[in-house]
């Protein structure tokens, strides 16, 4: 893990983070593994005092990027995709709309 102060001391690290105080700018991260972008992001969300959402490919993929950032310090939310019903059901669970609605 590379500690906080070295990568806050890059060009990369400070030009994102510009970007972010300037213009609450949407950034993207390429190039680097799911737990460095995890880290990047929890260095930006404590060193500018602000929430950020992250898009991911899917589900799956979220709980993991939640997960990385939660061991870094940040509290994180998922939120899930919706239910598709393709026929008409009786007894409908809301689970999932309470979760979304939690994270909103």
């Amino acid at each position: 893990m590379i500690p906080f102060k070295a990568l806050q001391n890059t060009n990369e690290y400070k030009t994102l983070k510009l970007a972010m105080e300037e213009h609450s700018s949407t950034v993207a991260l390429f190039g680097i593994p799911p737990a460095g972008r995890a880290q990047i992001v929890a260095m930006l969300c404590k060193d500018l005092g602000k929430k950020a959402i992250v898009i991911t490919q899917g589900e799956a993929a979220a709980t993991r990027f939640a997960s990385d950032v939660a061991f870094f310090g940040v509290k994180s939310g998922i939120f899930p995709s919706r239910d598709l019903v393709m026929h008409p059901i009786e007894g409908q669970n809301h689970e999932y709309e309470y979760r979304r609605l939690r994270v909103l």
